[in-house]
């Protein structure tokens, strides 16, 4: 239980550490408006990880369509140079 414990506090000074940062990009002081929205969310493309030499994530493509409860997914490899 102790070590359970010492994990969940290591845990949470973690999300403590990151929720200090300094943004990557700050938002805009006028950001852009829409025009027409049509109640989909697409992402293409997108890698992610806790820092960029750690990437957990890469070249993960998905959408999330209008009326629909859960996004469609697409994983592909990540291209690499022939050997």
């Amino acid at each position: 239980m102790v070590n359970s414990m010492q994990s969940a506090l290591a845990s949470v000074e973690r999300i403590y550490e990151m929720l200090d940062e300094e943004e990557i990009s700050p938002d805009p002081e006028t950001p852009a408006l829409a025009q027409q929205t049509e109640g989909r969310v697409e992402f293409k493309n997108v890698r992610f990880g806790y820092s960029p030499a750690h990437l957990l994530m890469e070249d993960i493509s998905f959408s999330a369509k209008p009326g629909k409860k859960s996004p469609s997914w697409e994983v592909r490899e990540p291209e690499r140079p022939p050997l």
